[in-house]
């Protein structure tokens, strides 16, 4: 017990400092206006992320080991979708009638926010059947990938950058 409680601890600090170096990284290399717009999708993102937890959020830990998770599982993915697709339409609608919003990035707002729910729903089936070592691992293995893609592409850039100009 309180060796997954330590492997946890330390998974969440290096979570940290990965995402940290991630914003790093991203601010230097993309700028201001690009890193904006990326906050402005992630924000929404969030938005839709925290309604849909309503249903496929940590909660399900205690109800999993007691119900069907096949009967849990279905609901939760058919859940994701029809409430990705309301709280699109719902930042739709405030855009069309009272311009609040973007409407540039919709169609990425729902598949990015639908993997990411789905993503967090796995992970709370993961927690809830006990298996805290790959829970701990995906959620490292997920901003490390992240950062390295991110080095490759933007050490990819800047050497693509520097052969034009020369």
């Amino acid at each position: 017990m309180l060796k997954n409680i330590i492997s946890t601890l330390f998974t969440k600090g290096f979570v940290a400092f990965i995402n940290l170096a991630i914003l790093l990284v991203s601010c230097q290399q993309l700028g201001s206006d690009i890193r904006g717009q990326v906050s402005l999708l992630i924000f929404n993102i969030a938005i839709i992320q925290i309604i849909n937890e309503i249903y496929t959020g940590y909660i399900l830990v205690y109800f999993i080991p007691k119900f069907s998770l096949k009967k849990i599982y279905t609901s939760g993915l058919l859940w994701a979708i029809i409430c990705t697709i309301l709280c699109v339409a719902v930042m739709l609608f405030l855009f069309v009638f009272f311009e609040v919003g973007s409407i540039d990035h919709w169609f990425h707002l729902v598949a990015l926010s639908l993997l990411i729910i789905i993503h967090s729903f796995h992970m709370v089936i993961i927690l809830a059947k006990e298996r805290i070592k790959v829970y701990n691992f995906l959620n490292f293995f997920q901003p490390a990938l992240l950062l390295s893609v991110l080095f490759v592409m933007f050490s990819f850039s800047i050497s693509k950058q520097s052969i034009v100009i020369s």
